[in-house]
């Protein structure tokens, strides 16, 4: 998965971008026998030096 943070690196800091997520991710690793999608939210905030992300995700395994 791939975010465009360009327009958030032009914004003031303290700026937020938030994002619900829900990806397929058994094409990342064979061995994982994952049983559903990656889901969660994330959360994109501008800081002085660039941008940190803050997530909370989860994925169900056999």
């Amino acid at each position: 998965m791939q975010f465009n943070v360009s327009q958030l690196l032009k914004e003031p800091i303290g700026a937020v971008r938030d994002y619900e997520l829900a990806e397929n991710i058994d094409q990342l690793d064979p061995e994982l026998n994952v049983l559903g999608p990656l889901v969660g939210r994330l959360k994109l905030i501008r800081i002085h030096s660039g941008i940190l992300a803050r997530a909370d995700l989860s994925r169900q395994q056999k």
